[in-house]
């Protein structure tokens, strides 16, 4: 049979004193097999063996035995602060049954920020973050936030990367610029419809002006040039009642950058003419 020995300490004073509960209810203290040490409220944890513990300073291991049982951390106002839910691992925010690997739930009334990617890095010119999309251990498309220069006056830029055959680096897709214009192959650089018989810009993207050289001619200027000569661009012209078989349009030259010269002509003398409206579009860097 196993005793119990209670044993004073030859040079302490203090006295143990065990009080019985003031209930008519039995308790019991089991103690570990394991050697280990009860430690009073003064105690600093230091030899707190064989029993149960948490040490801040290492590695925390919570339902280490797989459960199926759920672990929430609830704040002042939030009774779903954090929740992994026992079942499927699913982590939650504000929720507490979350349908996804990560699920973030608000009760905001507005629009508030759900999510924040920072980078702590000096402000920079494309300093930003990303947010990495993958399959396995490779990667299939990025969306990155990032600044145009070292001045915050200057904004930033939204891109998208995809993967294109084996370029596990992703290249840039699609751009879209702090005044809000889109950089790809597939949208166009520049567009606009220009009302010839007083050279008013009807409405249009990345056209800061138009020129008239005379009649029938005349210069789009582009807010942000393309970045080489070797864009591409179409213009089509028609009269007040919609009327397009009367004149054409034509571009003087594909080699432009920052401008374009379209020139409108009668269809059957070829002769300029004014009073259409233009419609021009280019695609390009």
């Amino acid at each position: 049979m196993a005793k119990v020995k209670i044993q004073g300490h030859a040079s302490g004073t203090g006295i143990l004193t065990v009080t019985a509960p003031n209930t008519s209810t039995d308790r019991t203290i089991t103690l570990p097999d394991a050697t280990g040490t009860l430690l009073n409220s003064d105690g600093d944890g230091s030899s707190l063996t064989g029993l149960s513990s948490f040490d801040p300073d290492a590695a925390v291991t919570i339902n280490d035995s797989g459960a199926d049982v759920d672990f929430r951390v609830e704040s002042d106002t939030d009774a779903n602060a954090l929740f992994v839910q026992g079942s499927d691992g699913h982590v939650g925010i504000g929720v507490g049954a979350p349908q996804y690997k990560l699920q973030i739930v608000s009760t905001h009334a507005s629009t508030p920020t759900m999510l924040s990617l920072r980078n702590n890095q000096t402000l920079a010119a494309d300093v930003g973050a990303r947010l990495r999309f993958q399959v396995g251990g490779d990667e299939y498309g990025d969306i990155i936030g990032a600044a145009n220069s070292s001045s915050s006056g200057n904004g930033g830029y939204l891109a998208f990367n995809t993967r294109r055959n084996d370029n596990p680096g992703g290249v840039e897709a699609l751009r879209i610029t702090s005044d809000g214009r889109g950089l790809s192959q597939f949208t166009a650089k520049v567009w606009c419809n220009v009302n010839t018989s007083n050279s008013t810009i009807s409405d249009s993207h990345n056209v800061s002006s138009i020129t008239d050289n005379g009649t029938g001619d005349f210069t789009i200027n582009f807010t942000n040039a393309h970045a080489n000569a070797n864009g591409v661009g179409f213009a089509h012209t028609h009269d007040s009642n919609h009327n397009s078989a009367l004149a054409t349009a034509h571009i003087s030259a594909n080699n432009f950058t920052g401008s374009c010269r379209v020139l409108v002509t009668d269809t059957g003398s070829n002769v300029a003419l004014d009073g259409h409206h233009i419609h021009f579009l280019s695609f390009g860097d």
